[in-house]
C-alpha cells in the first residue's frame, strides 16, 4: 500500500515554514540549558532565545544595535506554550521541534542522561571549570562548589582539567570559596590547563596574604603559615598576580555534580561557553572518551570568547534546515548548521566560531 501524508497547514503552500501537521514528522527535542548570570531574565533582548528568532530582522535593535547577520534573518512562526516550551514544525526537513528552556544544574544532568535530545549549555565556562548555574551577580559560592543550601542545582558542573589557573581579583570578585593548590609539590602537567602548563616554571610559593590582601578568609580550610602556588602575569592587558585552584572532572569536591560521573546519553551536546574546545574538549572526548558513535554522541564547542549570539545563530539554523531530515542521520543538519553560523560570526566581526 501507498504511504499516505496529511497536511493541516494555517499559512500558505509557498510558506518555508509553516505551522503543520502532517503524519510522519520526527518529533525532536532542543533542551536550553542557561547558566548563572548569561539567562533571558538579565540578557539583552537581542540574545534571548527563542523569542528575538520570532522577530522580523529589522526589529532585532538593542539601542541602535544589533548584529549584522541577525538583521538579516526572517521571522520564524515559533508558538510560545508557556512555562518555556516553544514549539515550531519544519515541513521541508519534516521535522517537529520542541525547545525548552532551563536554569538548574539538576535540569542539566537530567537532560545530559536522556536519549535523543540535542541539550544546548548557554553561560559561563567558568575559566573551564566546568558550567555554573545559579541567579544573579552577586558575590557567593553560587560561582563555585554551590549555595550549601543548594547544592543540587547551584554551583558548577565540573568537566575541567585538574588544575586550572584563574586571577586572585577573580575569586575576590565573585567571593567564593577557593580552593587553592598548595605550595606542597608541582601540580602534574598533564593534569594542568594548558594555560597554567607554560607558567609551571615560574610558580612561586607564597602566603594568601601576600598574594592578595583580601584573599585569605576566601581560601578554604586556610593557614595562615601555609604557602599556596601563585605566578604573575597579565590580564586584558594589566599585569595579574594568578592562583591554581584545584578542579577537575572526576571524583572532585563536587561529586557526583561532574562529567566523570555520567556518561551522557543526549545525542547532542553543545557546550557554548567561552573558548570551550581549549578548556573542556580534551576532557569530555580525550580523557573521558565520550565519542561519537554513528547518529549519537555529538559534540559542539567554541574556539575563543563567546558573547552569546552563536546559540541565536546555532538555532535559528537548526529550526530551519530546508532539506528532508526526519528518522534519519542529523548529521547533515548539524554540518549545515555549524557552516551557517560560523558564516554568520565572520560576518559580524567575531573572533571565534563553532568547532
Amino acid at each position: 500500500m501507498e504511504e499516505l501524508e496529511a497536511f493541516v497547514s494555517r499559512l500558505t503552500s509557498s510558506a518555508s515554514y509553516v505551522n503543520t501537521l502532517r503524519v510522519g514528522l520526527e518529533p525532536r527535542t532542543i533542551l536550553i540549558l542557561q547558566g548563572k548570570e548569561f539567562h533571558n531574565d538579565e540578557m539583552p533582548e537581542i540574545l534571548r532565545v527563542p523569542e528575538i528568532l520570532t522577530k522580523p530582522g529589522p526589529t532585532r535593535r538593542v539601542k541602535g544595535w544589533a548584529p549584522r547577520s541577525m538583521r538579516s534573518k526572517a521571522a520564524l512562526p515559533i508558538q510560545d506554550h508557556g512555562n518555556g516550551v516553544h514549539t515550531l514544525v519544519n515541513a521541508q526537513a519534516g521535522v517537529h521541534f520542541t525547545i525548552i528552556l532551563k536554569n538548574k544544574k539538576s535540569e542539566f544532568e537530567d537532560f545530559l542522561n536522556k536519549d535523543d535530545v540535542h541539550l544546548i549549555y548557554s553561560g559561563h565556562a567558568r575559566w573551564g571549570r566546568g558550567p555554573c548555574f545559579g541567579r544573579g551577580k552577586a558575590p557567593g559560592e553560587e560561582w563555585e562548589e554551590g549555595d550549601p543550601n543548594d547544592l543540587k542545582d547551584t554551583g558548577l558542573f565540573r568537566m575541567g582539567y585538574g588544575y586550572i589557573p584563574v586571577t586572585a581579583n577573580e575569586v575576590k570578585k565573585h567571593g567564593y570559596t577557593a580552593n587553592l593548590v598548595k605550595a606542597d609539590s608541582r601540580p602534574p602537567r598533564d593534569e594542568c590547563h594548558p594555560d597554567l602548563r607554560r607558567y609551571l616554571g615560574s610558580l612561586r610559593a607564597r602566603k594568601a596574604a601576600d598574594i592578595h590582601p583580601d584573599l585569605p578568609p576566601l581560601v578554604k580550610n586556610h593557614d595562615p603559615n601555609q604557602d599556596y602556588w601563585s605566578y604573575g602575569a597579565y590580564d586584558e592587558g594589566k599585569r595579574a598576580k594568578w592562583v591554581i585552584l584545584k578542579a577537575g572532572w572526576k571524583d572532585t569536591t563536587t561529586k557526583p555534580h561532574e562529567i566523570g560521573a555520567h556518561y551522557p546519553k543526549c545525542r547532542v551536546f553543545c557546550h557554548f561557553g567561552c573558548s570551550t574546545f581549549k578548556h573542556n574538549y580534551p576532557i569530555v572526548r580525550k580523557k573521558h572518551g565520550w565519542t561519537r558513535d554513528g547518529n549519537e554522541r555529538y559534540a559542539y564547542w567554541t574556539t575563543n570568547l563567546a558573547d552569546g549570539t552563536e546559540t541565536v545563530y546555532w538555532l535559528h539554523h537548526i529550526l530551519t534546515y530546508k532539506k528532508w531530515n526526519a528518522f534519519g542521520s542529523w548529521e547533515p543538519s548539524l554540518k549545515y548548521a555549524t557552516q551557517k553560523t560560523n558564516r554568520d560570526l565572520a560576518r559580524d566581526g567575531n573572533i571565534f566560531r563553532l568547532i
